[in-house]
């Protein structure tokens, strides 16, 4: 029989996930690495600007979605009528 492990051990475990630690500065190269004196203050360049966000238009998006589902309707609806037709004709 296989050993059984403790609930305290299984409740300290850690998942195995990094931790955070903030933005990641870019490695100098040899455009950018100039001198800089110890008393100006560090720039950390941020990725690309966030875009103003659009409102979407539901109706051009989906508008294939009510033709689906007028599909599924009709196939589910044959299918049931099949369902009971069968049951009609096996038991009697």
């Amino acid at each position: 029989m296989a050993k059984r492990s403790s609930r305290r051990k299984r409740r300290q475990r850690k998942p195995n996930v990094p931790r955070y630690t903030g933005p990641i500065e870019p490695t100098p190269t040899a455009e950018t690495s100039a001198p800089t004196s110890s008393n100006q203050p560090k720039v950390v360049k941020t990725a690309a600007a966030k875009q103003p966000t659009t409102t979407a238009d539901f109706a051009e998006e989906y508008r294939y979605v009510v033709g689906d589902l007028r599909n599924m309707m009709i196939v589910t609806g044959a299918m049931v009528v099949l369902l009971l037709t069968l049951n009609f004709v096996i038991n009697y």
